[in-house]
């Protein structure tokens, strides 16, 4: 990850700091994905784990780095029986926590169907039935357009959409400061090419 996030998203600059304490241990050890939400006091180095193979892709390290920086799971909010329905009886006995509600979860932004840390809606399935169920009221930061919610791919894991940016920038400004989130794009204008002579059209037209 180095330097490139949160940075552009936040101003907080990572750096490697081995006596920093409390610090962020990187492993690749045989037990899957997960790192503790936010600072463990107890410890001067809290563990983040990617196994290799697995959880070496790009997004799959920012949802867990944001674990360590102190965000939870979308889906987790306490807000969320307003936005989603959990099926916990499509979940293994051992992983329902997976799924339990943060107290603390960030709720002074839209829900974001898009946001790193959101679970795919097959996450831990069983019989790869849904384990999470999308309303109509989580998609209203998008769109109020019900035959456009088939555009949206819910368990994002390019990396931080401009909510979680925005999470990141109130964790980590000073108290006295004019940080912000930056804006993760900006209007281009954009000028669609011919395909076999023909304007250019994908599955959205």
């Amino acid at each position: 990850l180095g330097g490139r996030w949160p940075t552009a998203a936040t101003a907080a600059t990572p750096k490697e700091c081995c006596a920093e304490s409390p610090g962020i241990v990187v492993k690749s050890d045989a037990s899957g994905c997960w790192a503790h939400l936010g600072v463990v006091d107890y410890w001067s180095g809290q563990i983040l784990n990617l196994q290799d193979p697995g959880c070496t892709l790009v997004g799959t390290a920012i949802h867990e780095l944001g674990h360590s920086l102190g965000m939870a799971h979308e889906q987790s909010r306490p807000d969320r029986d307003r936005y989603v329905s959990i099926h916990l009886n499509k979940v293994p006995w051992g992983q329902q926590h997976n799924f339990k509600i943060e107290s603390d979860a960030d709720t002074h932004r839209p829900y974001d169907i898009l946001s790193v840390m959101h679970y795919f809606t097959t996450a831990w399935s069983i019989d790869g039935s849904p384990t999470i169920t999308i309303k109509p009221g989580a998609y209203r930061h998008y769109t109020n357009d019900p035959n456009e919610y088939d555009k949206f791919e819910i368990g994002n894991r390019i990396g931080l959409s401009q909510l979680d940016a925005e999470q990141l920038a109130d964790h980590y400004r000073s108290e006295v400061s004019g940080c912000t989130a930056n804006k993760l794009t900006t209007a281009v204008t954009c000028t669609d090419r011919q395909k076999y002579g023909r304007p250019y059209t994908d599955m959205w037209g």
